[in-house]
């Protein structure tokens, strides 16, 4: 015993600390304005620790504003003064290393928003990551970044207002890869992108209706770089396009039909999809047309039916994960995926399956701002019985065969709901399976639980 105390001597304290304390930092969502958070609060710990922090540059490399002045909200913080101090204390220590900016200035655009992001701004060389959340009437404040964007490779910005407005200063950001656009329309923000690979714009349904369909294909046709494509808002009808074949894009997420009929994409692996009007027989011609070989899916609020079916059909040979997820549930929930159990069930169907996932969520729009809603009454999760655990059982054991077997299953349901009663023997064998090496969690939210403060019951994993 005595030589391990004695190895225990020559740890280097210093370095297991810096490492915890790079976790601590990199996981914790801390902003930058509160002393008792992130980087603050290990420093306040004792010198040694402060020591530590102020040596350590990267701990400081995560800057992050959340500005809300809620009148009806008591302001907790100190006074405007000393919270740009500690913006400004925060950046010189992090010194040249490359920051991951979020400025968020929700319901706030005072003269301390305005001197926060000159702040911000006046380091935008170091610019890595930027997420940016702001009105009008702030975006001029952020004109010196342009061509001040070296490092920069993601950027996220979302508008406040009810209608687009311009944002004209990262068009020259040579590094500048992935890019999101919440109420933005990519026509008023103009980019580098002759180097973007993932674009996304999400618009809200304020969004004047001036976005013709062509002005988003357009974007396939002048950027074959693209790998990634997402679009989540509802474009106007216009004059028919001829189809487009895009030859490098590998993932694409939107519902809007008069997009997906006009594209042909031969090397398209991954597919988010909602059920819209119109939307699976759009797919279902997209992937006849494309021939590719698709091996991740993820459908949102679908019915299990035969265009369902036949889009599976479409991608039975190639498809390897599978995610299921619906916005609040009812029986619907239990009568389709009872059917895609019988159909897993089947040895022909998906055989190269490896991982499925099955998501309810909670429908929190009723409630989200009414204190005084009845907890959602709870229900019963039918599917996950004996046939949900047998087509699980067979699925695993094909391990050593010609077709795949499951690698992955999670089922979350984030209603208060229980389990069908018929299944605690088939928890034992979930259980089994998931000792020999299945990854697999039964996850859903207590009964008993009271909204958003459910314990979740996680019956195997």
């Amino acid at each position: 015993m005595s030589h391990l105390i004695k190895g225990v001597a020559y740890l280097e304290t210093d370095n297991i600390l810096t490492q915890i304390f790079r976790e601590f930092v990199f996981l914790e969502e801390h902003d930058v304005l509160q002393s008792g958070s992130g980087p603050w609060l290990i420093s306040h710990v004792c010198r040694s620790w402060r020591n530590i922090t102020i040596a350590h540059p990267e701990l400081w490399t995560i800057v992050r504003v959340l500005l809300e002045d809620d009148p009806d909200k008591p302001r907790t913080r100190p006074d405007e003064e000393q919270l740009l101090s500690l913006m400004k204390l925060a950046l010189e220590r992090s010194q040249s290393h490359s920051l991951n900016i979020t400025l968020n200035f929700t319901l706030a655009e005072g003269i301390l928003a305005e001197h926060l992001i000159r702040a911000a701004v006046a380091h935008s060389d170091r610019w890595e990551k930027a997420d940016l959340v702001f009105g009008r009437r702030l975006s001029p404040q952020f004109a010196p970044i342009r061509n001040h964007l070296s490092r920069l490779t993601e950027l996220t910005l979302w508008s406040l207002e009810d209608s687009v407005h311009p944002f004209k200063y990262v068009q020259h950001a040579p590094k500048l890869t992935r890019v999101t656009l919440e109420g933005f329309h990519h026509g008023t923000v103009p980019l580098p992108w002759h180097s973007i690979v993932h674009f996304s714009e999400k618009n809200s349904d304020q969004t004047p209706a001036t976005r013709a369909t062509s002005a988003y294909l357009d974007l396939f046709r002048r950027n074959p770089q693209l790998e990634s494509f997402e679009l989540t808002y509802v474009a106007p009808r216009s004059s028919p396009q001829s189809v487009l074949t895009h030859a490098s894009l590998r993932r694409l997420a939107t519902s809007e039909p008069i997009i997906i009929q006009h594209l042909t994409l031969p090397r398209l692996e991954e597919l988010v999809v909602k059920d819209n009007e119109g939307t699976l027989p759009a797919i279902n011609f997209l992937l006849r047309r494309s021939k590719c070989s698709l091996r991740s899916l993820r459908l949102l609020d679908f019915a299990f039916d035969a265009e369902t079916t036949t889009l599976l059909s479409l991608c039975n040979d190639s498809l390897h994960s599978l995610t299921v997820e619906w916005a609040g549930y009812d029986e619907n929930v239990n009568e389709a995926m009872e059917i895609m159990v019988q159909k897993l069930s089947e040895p022909s169907f998906l055989p190269y399956l490896q991982s499925l996932e099955i998501l309810i969520n909670e429908d929190r729009d009723s409630n989200l701002d009414d204190p005084v809603v009845d907890p959602l009454e709870p229900c019963t999760i039918s599917f996950i019985n004996d046939a949900f655990v047998k087509m699980l059982v067979e699925r695993w054991g094909r391990r050593g065969t010609a077709k795949a077997a499951f690698q992955r299953a999670c089922i979350i349901v984030e209603v208060p709901s229980t389990l069908n009663l018929s299944m605690e023997n088939g928890i034992g064998r979930l259980q089994q399976m998931s000792d020999q090496g299945l990854d697999i969690a039964v996850v859903v939210q207590d009964p008993r639980g009271m909204n958003f403060d459910r314990v979740s019951y996680v019956y195997t994993v």
